[in-house]
């Protein structure tokens, strides 16, 4: 892995780290922590052959249905680059808006639908990222958790595989649980 790489990876997980650590008080400051989370977890994921039409295609990571954040992950994301490519937000309305984005990140208030968003088809290759209990044991990849105050993820790395996807040994080795 060339220096620049290695430096790269270094200050994202000490990044992720330091944002671990951080207590999720507030509704602003859990979402600016999530969005940072979402941005991260792109570093760390590898989406199959296909999953982009070009070199310069964007990295889309979409919301499903309501922004809950207030704009805080557009705000976060705002003229970011991540793995070579520049960072686009979407609020998608439905499961058939999936296809077009690389992750969706499922809010708690879509809770009555998320299985739905939870397991979305193998061949998508699109990362699922939900912030309610048992996201992940219901076929989501990344689910965020709040534990002793502060914001954790877990991973089911399962789903990732089965959506293609390949999370770094550096990422599982951050949460809090890793498991199906």
């Amino acid at each position: 892995m060339p220096l620049l790489q290695k430096t790269s990876l270094a200050v994202a997980l000490t990044l992720m780290a330091c944002l671990c650590a951080q207590g999720a008080s507030d509704t602003v400051s859990s979402y600016r922590l999530k969005a940072a989370f979402l941005l991260n977890f792109c570093r760390f994921v590898e989406w199959p052959a296909g999953a982009f039409a070009s070199d310069e295609e964007p990295l889309r990571i979409c919301i499903a249905g309501k922004d809950p954040s207030g704009g805080e992950l557009e705000r976060v994301a705002d003229g970011k680059i991540v793995n070579g490519r520049p960072v686009q937000i979407r609020t998608i309305a439905g499961w058939a808006n999936i296809p077009s984005c690389h992750l969706v990140f499922v809010p708690a208030s879509v809770i009555r639908r998320q299985s739905e968003w939870a397991a979305t088809p193998a061949t998508l290759g699109v990362l699922t990222v939900g912030e309610a209990v048992g996201f992940a044991d219901r076929g989501g990849m990344i689910n965020f958790v709040v534990t002793d105050g502060h914001v954790r993820f877990e991973i089911n790395p399962i789903a990732a595989e089965r959506g293609r996807l390949k999370v770094s040994s550096k990422l599982l080795q951050l949460a809090a649980r890793v498991g199906d």
